[in-house]
C-alpha cells in the first residue's frame, strides 16, 4: 500500500520548459550554446550536491556569458524562467493529502535555487517532504538520495511512488525498491488509492 507519493518539480509539478535556461540564456546574449554548458556540465553539479555555491563559481562565466547585470540578476532571470504550474499534478496532491497519503518533492536544486523555491513558490506548502539534492549529497539519478528518501521518511520502499520526468532518475528508484514512475506529457498520475 502506497503511503507516500513523491513528485519530481521540473517538468512534473512544473510544466516542461519550452526551451531550457541554457538554451535561453544563449539566444539571449548570442553565444554559443556550449559556453553556457560548459557550466552545467562542471560546476553546477557541485552546487546541486552541496558541495560549491551559485554566487561563488557563476563570477568566472559573466564575461563568457556577455552578462552585464548582477549574479543576484542572473539568477532571478534563471529562476523564473518558467513558474507554470500543472495544476492536475496539485489537484492530484490534494486528492493524495485528502485520503491521509504523504506527499512530497524531490528535486536537484543547489542551495540558492531550493530556497528561491522555498520562499517564492505557494505551492511548496502543500507538500509533507521536501528532498533536495544539495542536502542529501548526490543527485537523483544515484540510489542513495533515494535510500536517503527511505531513511528520512520511515517507510518501506514499496510504500512510496515516485515520479519522475527523467528515466535515470527514476530507475535510481527502482534499485532501491521505490515505485518510480515516468512521467510524460500524457501521464495521468495513477495511485491505487485515488
Amino acid at each position: 500500500m502506497i503511503k507516500e507519493v513523491i513528485f519530481d518539480i521540473d517538468g512534473v509539478i512544473v510544466k516542461p520548459y519550452d526551451k531550457p535556461f541554457s538554451q535561453k540564456l544563449a539566444e539571449k546574449q548570442g553565444i554559443p550554446l556550449s559556453e553556457v554548458e560548459e557550466f552545467f556540465k562542471e560546476d553546477y553539479d557541485l552546487c546541486a550536491i552541496g558541495k560549491a555555491d551559485l554566487h561563488d563559481v557563476l563570477p568566472k562565466y559573466l564575461d563568457k556569458w556577455k552578462w552585464i547585470g548582477t549574479i543576484d540578476e542572473l539568477l532571478q532571470l534563471w529562476f523564473v524562467i518558467n513558474e507554470d504550474i500543472n495544476e492536475e499534478v496539485i489537484d492530484t496532491v490534494g486528492k493524495l493529502k485528502s485520503k491521509d497519503i504523504r506527499v512530497g518533492i524531490a528535486t536537484d536544486k543547489s542551495e540558492t535555487h531550493g530556497r528561491y523555491l522555498l520562499d517564492n513558490l505557494d505551492f511548496l506548502t502543500k507538500f509533507d517532504d521536501i528532498f533536495m539534492s544539495h542536502e542529501i549529497g548526490v543527485r537523483k539519478s544515484n540510489h542513495e538520495f533515494f535510500a536517503e528518501v527511505i531513511q528520512s521518511t520511515g517507510l518501506k520502499p514499496e510504500e512510496i511512488q515516485f515520479w519522475d520526468d527523467d528515466q535515470k532518475n527514476v530507475d535510481a528508484a527502482k534499485s532501491v525498491g521505490i515505485d518510480g514512475r515516468l512521467f510524460t506529457k500524457t501521464t495521468k498520475i495513477r495511485v491505487d488509492l485515488l
